[in-house]
């Protein structure tokens, strides 16, 4: 069973687009729109940032690589995995560790689609900083969809 996530039914003017996606945040204190990718990121802290990947890959196909055995073999540890409903789409709310370039990192990942395609939002921070991993979830908890995007 999914969990029901209680969001937005609208942005808010806290809210700022994503360029190029339907996708609104809350962005974390600090957090600029990034000029080399889809998301957002610390200027102060080039390794705290909010990504967003769009994959023409079916939902089921992408979620399978979610698995322990499966991260694992991509040098990813789960740490926690929730399945998740939220503006008609399933999802899931991922927790990884990971370590990238010598350094520990998290991950908080909302994956979601349909049967055409899968958008993963990423935050990524250092493990040492959890109150930046708590600001980083609480914004990809305040995702707004727009289903009118094109």
């Amino acid at each position: 069973m999914a969990l029901q996530l209680i969001l937005p039914k609208q942005a808010s003017e806290a809210h700022i687009q994503i360029p190029g996606t339907a996708i609104f945040l809350v962005p974390p204190p600090g957090f600029k729109v990034s000029e080399n990718f889809k998301g957002f990121q610390n200027p102060t802290d080039l390794n705290s940032m909010i990504k967003v990947m769009e994959l023409p890959i079916p939902f089921y196909r992408i979620t399978a690589g979610f698995s322990k055995f499966i991260l694992r073999l991509r040098r990813m540890r789960l740490k926690s995995k929730t399945k998740v409903e939220f503006y008609g789409y399933q999802g899931l709310l991922l927790k990884l560790a990971q370590k990238v370039k010598g350094k520990r990192v998290y991950k908080h990942v909302l994956v979601y689609g349909d049967s055409a395609k899968s958008i993963m939002v990423i935050g990524i921070y250092p493990k040492a900083d959890e109150l930046v991993g708590a600001e980083i979830q609480s914004s990809l908890m305040s995702i707004f969809i727009d289903t009118d995007y094109r």
